[in-house]
């Protein structure tokens, strides 16, 4: 975000003071992308807290800031980014599976996993 803001601000001074070499407009505007590239990569990388770290920038009152965010909001949804853990069933799902390891039978009928808890998971914690 540091580095969009220095963006942002090159931009700004270039126009008030009369403007920049096309070359330079160009850099700022392939260093911008790259960064919100960047950025998508990260979040695409670990989206469960990354998404949770981030969902504020879709609300701050700076309108690039928002704007941005949308940006790499869209590329990690052009990525074909899956947001499964952010489903409302999820911790049910985890624990569907959890239930399906424990209970899972041995080759003689016998529950191994659950057989080696209650050995060494104390009754009050049961």
């Amino acid at each position: 975000m540091n580095l969009l803001n220095d963006c942002s601000e090159v931009e700004d001074e270039g126009q008030t003071v009369g403007g920049r070499k096309r070359g330079m407009s160009r850099r700022l505007a392939s260093l911008r992308h790259c960064t919100i590239l960047a950025m998508s990569n990260l979040l695409n990388a670990n989206v469960d807290s990354g998404l949770m770290h981030s969902i504020g920038l879709g609300y701050h009152k700076d309108l690039q800031t928002r704007a941005t965010f949308m940006e790499v909001l869209t590329k990690i949804l052009q990525q074909g980014t899956e947001f499964d853990t952010l489903a409302e069933t999820v911790l049910a799902d985890r624990f569907e599976r959890l239930v399906e390891l424990v209970t899972m039978m041995g080759d003689q009928g016998e529950l191994p996993i659950a057989m080696a808890l209650a050995n060494v998971v104390p009754g009050s914690q049961w």
